[in-house]
Parts: structure tokens; C-alpha cells; sequence
């Protein structure tokens, strides 16, 4: 008996000490410019199954994914899970983390990154880079879903120990602590705009049409063998999925990438929309919706967010249907999103804000 309560002690001992270890990483993870950041830690703090749309890839996605205007005009819930160039690799696991306590009726992906060519992308054969994935596994809550992802992405142990403990990383921001760094204590924040970003710089770039470009070049090897596997785990679940290619100034081998993984798309019964083909559906001025030549500004979002809608309404079983705590913290993401508007309206007419 004894010897029981020494052990049964020892694993509260060990509980406890492990529980604190987890909160304390929480913690000193980066705040500054922790963009990345608040789009996890927003995501964890939404209320369970009030999610009928979640987005993932990258930049693009919270540039063009809109989500105050698509629910309110469209009645939908959405949220962005999305970081800057993130991996085609971490799809699979970020799917797994929102069913944790999400069940989307929709998945939209972002494609830009199956096509996205870098002169490493092959000689890493497979592997991703370590910021783009530091973007993701730096903000995920400790779990045997993160584990599986690093052990996944990145290759030998003596590597993969400052990503399962990323406080080895992070043990100096100390010095940073202050009381809003115990706000993330759990890894959870209300975020404003649901991981979306108003930008509203105009810069005038070209949109050359890319309807006449019909040729098929393949994508780099890793990235077919993430999109294929990835593909795989959304027939044999049974997701939703919804493959998108935002329209940008697209270069003619992208464009040919497009073509070859629209076609493997399909091929496995998903939908693609590749918007580079429908500048003029859309509606966008290449004169004044752009705010570089890879992203749209606020304005170019709507006319993207607005034509997206109306295709998800065509094609998919989408119910709109919230709890009145659901609508309650909608209404305040909306207002949210009228105080960012009406911020940024009146700084680019060389006004001042208070």
C-alpha cells in the first residue's frame, strides 16, 4: 500500500510538473508581431462546433478570405487558420487540430503553395523550411497531433527537440513577460477580425490573361506527394474540401503548375477554382484592388470574398445555422470590422486617429 501511494505521488509529482512546463511554454511563446500567433490562439478560443467554413494556407488566405463580410452578408462562420508560407506538408495535421473541436461543413485550401518553387524546394526533399514551420508547430497546443507533425516534417531527434519543446527557443523572452503574456495561458486569445487583416495600400500591378496558357508542367515531388496523400485523408474521412488558387500576377510556369494540379484535383472528385481564370467574374482592377503583385487590399478582398460566396452557395450544402452566444460574438467581429475600416479609411485620406 505504501508503495502505491510513493508511485500513485510520483505520477501527480510528474502531472504537475508537466502541466507547468506546457503553460510556462505557452507563455513565453513571441507576441511581437505575433500575427501567427493570435490566428492559432484565435482559433482555440473559438466557442466548439460554430465554424461552418476553415480556411488553411497561406498569406493569400488572409488577404482574400474575408470573413467578416461572408458572415455578414452571407450568414457564414469562418475562420482563417492560415500563416505565411505555410507548408503544403502541414495540411493533414491542421485538418486533424480544427476536428478537434470544429466540424466544418467546408474546407477551403489555398494552392499556392503546391506550386510555389524555390531553388531549395528540392535539394530539402520533402522537408519544409524551418520559419514557415516554426509559424505552425510554435503555435499549436502541446499534443500527439503536434508531435506526429514534427516527427513528420522534420528529420533526426537531436533536430526535432527544439520543436517538440519550443521553450528551448523561447526561454529568453523572460525578459519580455508582462501581464498580457498570462492572457495566453491556456494558448487561447480572442482575436478582433477571426484571422483576417484589413490592408488597405493600393498599388497598380498588370493581371496578363492566362486563359490561353493550357500547358501542364508538374510540381515539385514533395509537394505532389503531400497533395496526393493529402487528397487520400479527405476521401477516405470524408472532407469537404473546396481547392482554391487566388488570382494574383501568376508567372507562366505557375500557371502551367496550376493547370497540372487542377487536373489531379478533379481526378480525385474536389472542385478547383482557380481564380487567375475569372479576373473579369470577379471583378477585380488590377489599378486599385491590389496592394502588391501576390495580394489583394481590402477592397480587391471584398470583390474576391463576394464571388467565393456566391460559388460555395452554388455548389456546396452550407447551412448557416448559429446559436444565439455564436451570433452574439459575430455581431462583435462585424463591429470590429467597421472601427478597422473606418481606422484605416481615415489614415490613407491623410486623416488623424485619436
Amino acid at each position: 500500500m505504501r508503495k502505491a501511494r510513493k508511485i500513485a505521488g510520483l505520477i501527480l509529482f510528474l502531472g504537475m510538473g508537466f502541466v507547468m512546463f506546457i503553460i510556462i511554454s505557452y507563455v513565453l511563446r513571441p507576441r511581437v508581431n505575433g500575427t501567427h500567433r493570435q490566428y492559432f490562439t484565435g482559433f482555440y478560443e473559438a466557442e466548439e462546433e460554430s465554424l461552418n467554413i476553415v480556411t488553411l494556407g497561406s498569406s493569400a488566405v488572409y488577404r482574400y478570405f474575408n470573413n467578416p463580410l461572408l458572415f455578414e452578408e452571407y450568414g457564414l462562420t469562418s475562420y482563417n487558420l492560415a500563416t505565411g508560407g505555410q507548408p503544403e506538408q502541414v495540411l493533414e495535421s491542421l485538418v486533424d487540430e480544427v476536428h478537434k473541436t470544429q466540424s466544418p461543413q467546408l474546407f477551403i485550401v489555398e494552392t499556392r503553395q503546391f506550386v510555389a518553387k524555390d531553388k531549395n524546394k528540392e535539394k530539402r526533399k520533402g522537408k519544409v523550411k524551418a520559419a514557415a514551420l516554426n509559424r505552425v508547430v510554435d503555435n499549436m497546443n502541446y499534443s500527439w497531433n503536434r508531435i506526429s507533425l514534427i516527427n513528420q516534417t522534420v528529420d533526426g531527434f537531436s533536430n526535432r527537440m527544439e520543436y517538440y519543446f519550443d521553450i528551448i527557443r523561447y526561454h529568453d523572452n523572460w525578459e519580455m513577460l508582462d501581464e498580457e503574456a498570462w492572457e495566453y495561458v491556456d494558448n487561447k486569445s480572442t482575436t478582433r477580425l477571426n484571422g483576417w487583416r484589413n490592408v488597405f495600400t493600393i498599388n497598380e500591378i498588370e493581371l496578363p490573361p492566362r486563359n490561353s496558357i493550357t500547358d501542364r508542367e508538374g510540381l515539385v515531388a514533395s509537394s505532389e506527394e503531400a497533395l496526393l496523400s493529402f487528397l487520400e485523408k479527405c476521401k477516405e474521412e470524408d472532407i469537404e474540401v473546396l481547392f482554391v488558387a487566388t488570382p494574383w500576377k501568376i508567372t507562366d510556369d505557375d500557371m502551367k503548375q496550376n493547370n497540372y494540379m487542377g487536373d489531379i484535383i478533379k481526378e480525385n472528385g474536389f472542385q478547383f477554382l482557380d481564380c487567375n481564370l475569372l479576373y473579369e467574374e470577379i471583378g477585380l482592377d488590377p489599378k486599385k484592388d491590389f496592394y502588391d503583385s501576390r495580394h489583394t487590399n481590402v477592397w480587391g478582398s471584398q470583390k474576391f470574398t463576394r464571388y467565393l460566396a456566391e460559388y460555395i452557395q452554388a455548389n456546396y450544402e452550407v447551412k448557416a445555422t448559429h446559436t444565439d452566444s455564436v451570433l452574439e460574438r459575430w455581431n462583435e467581429i462585424i463591429q470590429n470590422n467597421k472601427e478597422s475600416m473606418s481606422y484605416g479609411m481615415t489614415l490613407q485620406n491623410g486623416g488623424t486617429v485619436e
